[in-house]
């Protein structure tokens, strides 16, 4: 079956300006949903090409935090600076 995954996180109540444009909550939200889903199919595209897969990134810039996300063997992991975290 798919696995299953669950990403929390919050935007606050105010629009927020990144890259020159003002993004509300709800419109960041919907940009995170379709990056994911374009990652994930992204990811199923390059499997059956036997392509190089493209790297899950998140970056917290508020706080200076960046995390990879990738397989390690069999098992999904969080890479933090300085610290692999399994999940």
């Amino acid at each position: 079956s798919t696995p299953r995954w669950r990403l929390e996180g919050t935007f606050g109540a105010r629009p927020r300006r990144i890259g020159g444009r003002l993004y509300t909550p709800v419109e960041l939200v919907q940009e995170l949903r379709a990056f994911v889903n374009f990652y994930f199919e992204e990811r199923f595209r390059r499997t059956e090409r036997q392509a190089p897969l493209v790297e899950l990134v998140f970056d917290d810039l508020d706080r200076g935090l960046h995390w990879a996300v990738g397989w390690i063997w069999t098992t999904w992991a969080r890479w933090m600076p300085r610290s692999i975290c399994l999940l």
